[in-house]
């Protein structure tokens, strides 16, 4: 593979990407943690560029059947935005935002982005979440919106990943020190759908079809301090499609759906499965004695229409591989 150096930016969070990136009709899985790893299927895993600092890897957009590989690099009070080829990592366009009025912060993890399809346009679209504001652009890097955030809160986002007849909203976190808003915001505007300010403290995860009805749920952590529940939100609107208990007090770090069921990742490495549909399946500690930073991300690698594997992508260059049962020999490679 050819190797190209990527322009200096800030340190992101490790990026788990799940495509089918040699074509052969199974998952792989891409993550940057500094550098870029590829993880083949069933091939095994390399490290594709190594670098001491790098940008942000932020996913895919498709032309056709063509995918490139979307980076951001943060400059001066601008961001260039590059789309590479995913295989060769050769450029195949480039676009710079400039004005966004807010320069880099020097923050670990501020501002942070994301990639999804939020927008009616033709996606993905990019949305870059800073300490005060929240910007969503195409990837020509016109602005499409923005908007302000509540003073003092620590933001979170989570997008959809695709816009079929009408697109989901964004579901927005928003921390302050007396609890926090849950907001579904409209992605072709920018204006506020939804809003849950109920007592408590509410993480979102993931906007998936969850139950199969073809309409993305929000999977959300609610926590009121008495009772921790993982619940599933009709995205649209903001109803409560199930509920579920979910034990103990180990923080979560993650939560996907895989192929049939919902994964729940914790801070101590144990992944819990429920149903799509919220009923309590299996669990297991990955590692005896296993702790999960901040960074961890879960994934799922699909092999076939039926089969796949859980991902836990770890703080260096390590992953974590379980079966989707969660049952058999764990698979633990360091690269």
């Amino acid at each position: 593979l050819h190797s190209q150096a990527m322009a200096s930016g800030n340190f992101g969070q490790i990026t788990a990407l799940a495509l089918d990136w040699d074509s052969d009709g199974d998952q792989d899985m891409l993550w940057l943690n500094g550098s870029l790893h590829l993880l083949r299927n069933p091939e095994g895993g390399e490290t594709l560029q190594r670098s001491e600092r790098a940008t942000y890897t932020l996913g895919y957009a498709s032309a056709a059947l063509d995918a490139s590989l979307v980076t951001i690099s943060e400059v001066a009070d601008g961001l260039i935005l590059r789309l590479l080829d995913p295989q060769s990592l050769s450029a195949r366009g480039e676009s710079e935002i400039t004005g966004t009025g807010i320069p880099a912060t020097g923050v670990p993890g501020l501002p942070r982005y994301s990639l999804g399809d939020f927008h009616p346009g033709y996606g993905p679209e990019l949305l870059r979440i800073s300490p005060t504001m929240l910007h969503a652009h195409s990837l020509d890097g016109a602005l499409l919106w923005q908007r302000p955030l509540a003073a003092g809160a620590y933001t979170s986002a989570e997008l959809p990943s695709i816009c079929l007849r009408e697109c989901a909203p964004l579901i927005v976190a928003e921390y302050l020190p007396t609890g926090s808003t849950l907001r579904a915001i409209d992605g072709s505007t920018g204006n506020s759908r939804w809003t849950i300010a109920a007592g408590g403290w509410y993480q979102v995860h993931s906007v998936v079809d969850v139950v199969g009805d073809a309409s993305p749920e929000a999977l959300v952590v609610a926590d009121s301090g008495d009772v921790r529940e993982l619940w599933a939100l009709n995205a649209r609107d903001g109803t409560l499609t199930w509920r579920a208990l979910l034990a103990g007090t180990t923080p979560v770090q993650d939560i996907r759906r895989g192929q049939d069921a919902v994964g729940v990742l914790y801070s101590d490495t144990t992944l819990a499965l429920y149903s799509r549909d919220g009923r309590a399946l299996q669990s297991r500690q990955l590692q005896a004695d296993g702790r999960c930073e901040r960074t961890c991300a879960l994934n799922f690698r699909s092999r076939g229409a039926t089969d796949g594997v859980w991902i836990v992508a770890g703080d260096d260059s390590d992953f974590l591989a379980v079966a989707q049962d969660l049952k058999g020999d764990l698979t633990e490679v360091q690269l």
